[in-house]
């Protein structure tokens, strides 16, 4: 028997605001990154661990997972 896995959808930057603590959202606020957990998404054999932050360079919050040897967070809204 082949076992399905259940692909949960990954939050919108709003959704996952809510979701937060208050002291998560301070520090989300200055410069931190707090996990939602992981994700798939299509055409990925696995799962990453997914983060909201708040970028440094435009201040936007956006939704990553981390990028290469720094595990680096991109923002969607100025890279």
């Amino acid at each position: 028997m082949v076992e399905q896995q259940v692909i949960k959808e990954l939050p919108s930057v709003e959704e996952a605001w809510k979701s937060l603590f208050w002291w998560q959202k301070v520090e989300v606020i200055f410069g931190g990154r707090i996990s939602l957990g992981k994700y798939s998404k299509p055409g990925w054999s696995g799962e990453l661990d997914f983060f909201i932050f708040r970028c440094s360079r435009c201040g936007n919050l956006d939704i990553d997972y981390p990028h290469g040897f720094k595990s680096e967070l991109c923002c969607h809204h100025c890279s």
